[in-house]
């Protein structure tokens, strides 16, 4: 049967994405809407489109709509930019759950919830009514037990959530932006929470302590216990960053959230239960989506639940009506309902990976299940009455296991684009895992709900039940660490743009389960399909013949990132952000390890990361200057004791296609910022001098032992501990081109001197040339390509395109405008 809903549904949905990007007033397509509607009702010409294209504006409507959050009372007019100190008052919507988080000092607890704003006062200011959502971050959560629904008061400082540290980094802006929030509220501690009175507690409140108590009777309090807390309840807290990477990595971490599959799980055993009792269809319809919903609200009505509860009300209310079903049918009435509830649901990750692997199973699992019964059974199987008892059980678990197979194998391919652009992986082992860990956590689900149904009347019950759990739990585990720890089991990507898909989903969803049917190609639908494959075989070639230098925005560090060739970092920065921000941003670009790191300083600053990161991050090769501080000395220790190969460098030692310029054996002087490493390399055919930390002393130090003919077109540099970074006499003898100076406005040791900014922008505007710095500009990317180069800033600059050989030829246009702050 033609599923009617599919292709308005899809035009309903590219209204919303035309809406999110060009971001035109809701009355405009609320106009083009109704004109849109009423085409619908004429008479004539092709009813079908003139509905798809109706669909389309109504969406652009749903979600202009939506996002429309201006007003005399909204946060954005009341508290625009800049930061402002205050205090909000409100309730609390969603009491978030603790973050545990180690550093020198120890562990920390941090809590992130969200708030509806109602009052907002600055600190010379009085009380202002707001409106808005609010995500409100402590730093230190101890002490802070939000309740749902409770009001408060918090203070601290309000601001516009920030965008990315890093290119391709984390947005949390545009992912509060998507839930309908703008504002984060950052506090201190406890101090900082002022509680209303608690409010009444609700069923929900009562039942959630008490399922936790349940699950946990009889069993200890380990690893396993906690996550079966957490699958069953979707307890965030108990999926902890030990095991989260596991699960991820096997492509096996979605059965920990509440998703189809659990409740698929409840409402099969509610329908099942009733069947035996020869209850009717209706009826049982009619029990089941209750049933379903409380599941749902007992769970904390998160988001996964509640399109899983979306879908499955749908599908159980055609099945008890008893309607012709067809799945992508379902799935497009679920769409509609959720989406017109919330518009922003399409941008979150969550929707696209339910809907689209539903999509997938959809459209491939019968034609790969048909397609495995043809190839085990063959062509003459012999009838069911001539087969022996082994024969048949044998045709039953290939049958069983194809129909597992064809599932997990297009749930995969249709779930492939989403998996590289959010979590940066291809996980082959998925395709077994799944096989293994969902039948496992179908089983310790069963019994874990077992328990709580039992458990008010029979204790002794609920224990044995979750013993079971338990071990199922305990199978699952270990299947899920033995699968991430296959050859090849997962793939780092770097996540491509999403023009990158187009082709693949053509193939995929459209033309490919086509073709598979008829056994033939189309070659008029594979037109798109191969000039798709000719455009990204030319933008491959263009990538990898590229290289990039990220300048890291905290002062120190400079990440080079050859299209081939090695990666390396040259400088790392201090702890905190070697632990919590560059591994997961390395992920982002396709790194399971890096080829080499370069401690181009001894100060802590510099440096001080480098432990940190041997700890979370892999390295081929670590490379030092000659210079024996404590903190280069503990780095040693710890690339020691990882097994990390370590090299010392002075004048004249390459390092990954880098020469080293200073310090030369002989040189004189101890300090950290006179034995700095200067090095200078050819990425992409330009010159480049990177010169992290050296003091005018030094500096001129190595000018008398440079040639005179030197010339770097791309100069680096970073603050010294004493005085100024890139003396007239570096800037005169180098030339350069473009300068990029490292500096942090977080830390007083590493801002910029005014006097030192204005001579060096006086310097760049003398000699016609671009200097940037990364306190005002945040991280700065640098692209070099042959036969021409660019560089890129993260902020509206005009900048210079020049051949590596010299030579300006005219400015290359705006550059791309991105934020450049990350929580």
């Amino acid at each position: 049967m033609h599923p009617p809903l599919v292709g308005s549904v899809i035009f309903l949905m590219l209204g919303m994405l035309t809406a999110q990007q060009w971001r035109l007033p809701a009355w405009m397509f609320g106009v083009l809407a109704f004109f849109g509607l009423a085409a619908v009702c004429l008479r004539g010409g092709n009813v079908e489109w003139r509905l798809r294209l109706a669909a389309f504006w109504v969406g652009a409507w749903l979600f202009a709509t939506a996002d429309q959050r201006t007003g005399p009372r909204d946060l954005m007019t009341v508290a625009p930019e800049p930061a402002q100190l205050g205090t909000l008052r409100g309730w609390v919507t969603d009491p978030g759950e603790p973050r545990f988080w180690t550093n020198h000092t120890g562990v920390h607890r941090s809590l992130s919830m969200e708030m509806t704003a109602s009052e907002w006062r600055t600190e010379e200011g009085s009380w202002v009514g707001v409106a808005g959502q609010v995500r409100v971050h402590f730093r230190d959560g101890s002490g802070v037990v939000p309740l749902r629904g409770q009001r408060g008061e918090v203070r601290g400082v309000l601001r516009k959530a920030p965008g990315p540290v890093l290119p391709g980094g984390f947005d949390l802006s545009a992912h509060l932006r998507m839930r309908g929030m703008d504002h984060l509220l950052e506090g201190d501690d406890a101090g900082d929470w002022k509680p209303g009175k608690p409010p009444e507690p609700t069923w929900a409140d009562r039942f959630i302590p008490w399922a936790h108590a349940t699950l946990s009777a009889g069993l200890p309090d380990d690893a396993a216990t906690r996550l079966i807390r957490a699958m069953v309840l979707g307890w965030r807290g108990g999926l902890d960053e030990e095991w989260r990477e596991p699960f991820l990595r096997s492509g096996t971490l979605h059965v920990f959230a509440i998703s189809g599959l659990h409740i698929a799980l409840v409402v099969g055993l509610v329908v099942q239960a009733l069947r035996l009792l020869r209850v009717d269809r209706a009826w049982c319809g009619a029990v089941v989506i209750p049933v379903a919903w409380f599941y749902v609200a007992a769970t904390g009505w998160q988001a996964s639940a509640v399109r899983s509860a979306v879908m499955s009300s749908v599908l159980v209310c055609g099945w008890a009506l008893n309607r012709p079903s067809d799945l992508l049918n379902t799935l497009a009435v679920s769409a509609v309902v959720i989406l017109a509830w919330d518009p922003g649901q399409l941008f979150q990750p969550g929707f696209q990976l339910s809907f689209g692997v539903v999509a997938g199973m959809a459209i491939w699992g019968n034609v790969l299940e048909r397609r495995w019964r043809e190839w085990t059974s063959g062509a003459e199987a012999r009838p069911d009455a001539g087969e022996s008892i082994g024969c048949r059980w044998m045709q039953a678990v290939l049958r069983w296991l194809g129909l597992n197979l064809a599932t997990s194998a297009a749930a995969w391919i249709a779930s492939l684009p989403l998996c590289v652009h959010y979590f940066h992986l291809v996980s082959p082992s998925s395709l077994v895992a799944n096989l293994i860990v969902v039948p496992l956590s179908s089983l310790c689900l069963v019994a874990g709900v077992a328990s709580m149904v039992v458990a008010p009347f029979w204790g002794g019950l609920s224990e044995w039940f979750n013993q079971s759990a338990w071990f199922w739990m305990q199978w699952m585990m270990r299947a899920g660490v033995a699968s991430a720890e296959l050859p090849l089991a997962y793939l780092p990507v770097e996540a491509p743009p999403w023009g990158w898909w187009v082709g693949y989903v053509w193939i995929v969803f459209i033309v490919g389960p086509v073709w598979v049917r008829a056994r033939t190609v189309d070659w008029r639908a594979a037109v798109p399909a191969v000039v798709w494959g000719l455009a990204a075989v030319v933008a491959w070639t263009s990538h990898v013949q590229s290289v990039r230098l990220v300048c890291l925005p905290w002062g120190a560090g400079v990440f080079v990132e050859p299209g081939r060739g090695p990666r390396v970092l040259f400088d790392v920065g201090s702890a905190a952000v070697a632990r919590r921000v560059l591994p997961d941003w390395m992920k982002t670009r396709g790194l399971g390890r890096l080829d080499a790191g370069v401690a181009c300083s001894g100060e802590t600053r510099f440096a001080g990361g480098w432990p940190w990161l041997f700890e979370t991050m892999g390295l081929r090769d670590w490379w030092m200057g000659p210079g024996n501080t404590p903190t280069l000395k503990k780095a040693h220790d710890a690339a020691m004791e990882k097994g990390i190969p370590t090299h010392r460098l002075v004048a004249g030692r390459p390092v990954e296609g880098w020469e080293t310029l200073w310090p030369s054996a002989d040189a004189l002087g101890t300090r950290s910022d006179e034995r700095a490493l200067v090095l200078r390399g050819m990425p992409g055919g330009v010159s480049c001098v990177l010169m992290p930390s050296m003091n005018p002393e030094a500096q001129r130090a190595w000018l008398e032992t440079t040639p005179k003919e030197m010339r770097a077109r791309l100069l680096i540099v970073g603050l010294p501990s004493r005085g100024e970074p890139a003396i007239g006499e570096v800037l005169e003898r180098l030339q350069p081109e473009c300068v990029v100076v490292l500096t942090d406005e977080r830390s007083a040791r590493q801002r910029f001197a005014e006097s030192t900014r204005r001579r060096l922008q006086r310097w760049a505007m003398e000699h016609g040339v671009s200097v940037w710095f990364t306190d005002e500009s945040g991280a700065v990317t640098v692209t070099l390509r042959t036969p021409w180069w660019t560089g890129k800033v993260r902020s509206e600059w005009a900048v210079e395109t020049m051949r590596p050989g010299g030579g300006n030829e005219g400015a290359a246009g705006l550059l791309e405008n991105e934020t450049d702050r990350e929580q």
